[in-house]
């Protein structure tokens, strides 16, 4: 090991921990929040104001927690709910890929977006492209569900 390769080891060793612990700060209070939210029933509460924005993605209201979760807080906890609700209420299959969709394309708005700001990026940037990218995928699967469908039925 060159002299000089010790201290950049130490400065790139640092630089992660650095990086760790600002996401460590963001993830934390958001889980937690998350969890509070679910604990008191407000995520079931905050899907009647959404309602229209369900409607104009092509979901039904019973979809509304589960999109709520998963643009919010990610894909793991987005899916755990989506898996949770089609146990509990029989989601539609039409509503499961739209929410697939919007998930690849945009799943943890707030917290990814805040994770960028955090390492100098342009969190409106960020966010409007992940929004549009939302609306496409959402548009491109209801375009396609009628054939999807009858795929699978077949």
């Amino acid at each position: 090991m060159t002299p000089t390769a010790a201290p950049t080891l130490v400065q790139d060793l640092l630089g992660g921990f650095e990086m760790l612990a600002k996401i460590f700060l963001i993830l934390i209070p958001i889980v937690t929040g998350l969890e509070l939210l679910k604990i008191h029933g407000v995520l079931a509460r905050v899907r009647r104001p959404i309602e229209p924005v369900l409607r104009f993605l092509g979901m039904s209201p019973e979809a509304g927690e589960p999109f709520l979760a998963g643009v919010g807080f990610g894909m793991v906890y987005g899916a755990g709910i989506i898996l949770a609700r089609v146990r509990e209420h029989d989601l539609p299959r039409r509503d499961i890929s739209i929410l697939a969709s919007i998930l690849s394309a945009a799943h943890a708005l707030p917290e990814d977006t805040m994770i960028f700001v955090s390492i100098g990026a342009n969190g409106l940037l960020i966010l409007a492209v992940r929004l549009v990218l939302l609306v496409a995928a959402t548009f491109v699967t209801r375009a396609f569900y009628p054939r999807l469908e009858s795929e699978a039925k077949a």
